[in-house]
């Protein structure tokens, strides 16, 4: 028996390969001059937006607390349609909210020991601010794939088995603006691109959920 299914399997796994490829990149990142925040293109974010879903997206349950007036994690990777809880550990208010078009929501005041939960249902990036404390910066991005990843330290990155087509690559950070490019992936080949982003002194600004300035708190 195991025999009889042995040709079978093997044809349907080079039938698989056959219309998949690889892409490989390198990213780059050019930093403001001075008080640049950039430790390395391992703080980045690579992945393809638009491409199929083959499997293997991140499994939950997803989190994101509020500790030490911060998010944590300050970056969470979830598949479109998860929930994340947003509990409260501190023992003061937060009002967690995001006015990004890809998902927007206002969880409102809660107290230490408060858990609300939002669900993801729109692929993208959503940054995530308390309307209380400025400080507090978080981001969620949605995937709708398994072709994401962080750049090694010297920038290089790479993803197997991706299904062919053309698609769109973005790299982002939390320090300036995503970079999108399209990427052409053809049967048993290895694409190629390079990737580059620019760190602004500005990024980490914003106001509150009315577009009002932040006062002292």
């Amino acid at each position: 028996m195991r025999t009889a299914l042995l040709g079978p399997l093997l044809l349907a796994g080079a039938a698989a390969a056959a219309d998949t490829g690889e892409l490989s990149g390198k990213l780059s990142v050019l930093t403001v001059s001075v008080g640049s925040r950039v430790r390395g293109p391992e703080e980045a974010l690579v992945f393809l937006e638009d491409a199929p879903n083959t499997g293997g997206l991140p499994s939950g349950p997803f989190k994101m607390e509020q500790a030490g007036k911060s998010f944590i994690p300050d970056l969470l990777i979830v598949p479109v349609g998860a929930e994340v809880q947003f509990p409260n550990l501190d023992s003061i208010l937060h009002n967690v909210f995001s006015v990004s078009p890809v998902n927007t929501f206002d969880l409102g005041l809660h107290k230490s020991g408060d858990q609300v939960s939002v669900k993801f249902a729109r692929p993208g990036i959503v940054p995530i601010y308390c309307n209380i404390h400025p400080q507090m910066v978080g981001h969620v991005v949605v995937v709708g794939n398994p072709f994401f990843t962080h750049p090694k330290p010297d920038g290089t990155f790479s993803f197997k088995a991706v299904p062919t087509g053309t698609f769109h690559l973005v790299a982002w950070f939390p320090y300036g603006d995503p970079a999108r490019q399209a990427v052409t992936v053809a049967a048993g080949q290895r694409a190629q691109v390079e990737v580059k982003i620019k760190e602004s002194a500005s990024a980490s600004r914003h106001e509150r959920k009315d577009g009002s300035r932040y006062g002292s708190y």
